[in-house]
């Protein structure tokens, strides 16, 4: 049975899929660079990693088309960003300096990369800076006003699915995120 039939109340499966335990995230974090992040944000980290879990099943087993599909993969971008943001925010905080810049994904991308926080290098920076800004049309009151026919709805695309869960996976393996 597939997972997301297993999630399906009126099988009555009795083995559904779940996502990974909490408890193998909490693994993943000692020797990380967040072990020593909030408890509160930790537990939203594991919370999002779960729900990105739920979103890959969500893209793997359900046919989607048109805005369904474009916002599954909206979903799955947003959420991965801001696991990225709360970290690069979280190691500048820890280790480098804002020089009273503002907290925000693009300055924390800039102050990693300037301060060398982290062994990043520049694909994965241009990468996290176009799905930043992708992000960004998170709001729904952000359209062209001289083109009232266009929606940003339309910015999100298959390729960019497998572009973040790789982007997010090497930005976890690199800040030490793994299972031991």
């Amino acid at each position: 049975m597939e997972r997301m039939e297993s999630l399906i109340i009126k099988n009555h499966c009795k083995e559904r899929w779940y996502p990974t335990d909490f408890k193998i995230y909490y693994d993943c974090f000692k020797n990380s660079l967040l072990k020593d992040i909030d408890k509160p944000l930790r537990k939203n980290i594991k919370y999002t990693l779960q729900y990105l879990e739920f979103i890959d099943v969500q893209i793997e087993e359900i046919y989607l088309k048109g805005t369904l599909e474009k916002n599954v993969y909206k979903t799955y971008i947003i959420n991965a960003c801001s696991i990225i943001e709360a970290s690069l925010i979280y190691i500048v905080d820890k280790f480098g300096e804002w020089d009273n810049d503002r907290k925000t994904f693009n300055n924390a991308i800039k102050k990693v990369q300037d301060q060398n926080l982290l062994n990043l290098d520049s694909k994965l920076i241009d990468q996290l800076d176009s799905l930043r800004k992708l992000r960004n049309n998170v709001h729904l009151d952000k359209y062209d006003k001289n083109d009232l026919h266009k929606w940003y709805w339309h910015e999100f695309d298959k390729e960019d699915y497998p572009s973040m869960k790789s982007i997010l996976e090497s930005f976890l393996t690199e800040i030490g995120f793994s299972q031991q």
